[in-house]
């Protein structure tokens, strides 16, 4: 369960707790907003999605031995 309030700009604590859920699609369009309006101000936060992303991609493509 989410505790976080979109009714002001999120903040960095905030884009990292949601992360997930914005790389499953499991945000409402106003969360959506409001994170990726942060991720346009945030270079730090951006480039933490970034890094998500390719450790998913990374480990999407291990194969078990």
């Amino acid at each position: 369960m989410r505790l976080i309030t979109l009714r002001r700009d999120i903040v960095c604590r905030e884009a990292v707790e949601l992360v997930t859920d914005y790389l499953e699609g499991k945000l409402s369009r106003r969360e959506v907003r409001a994170f990726e309006a942060h991720l346009k101000a945030c270079d730090g936060c951006e480039e933490y999605v970034r890094q998500i992303q390719v450790t998913i991609e990374i480990l999407g493509s291990v194969q078990p031995d």
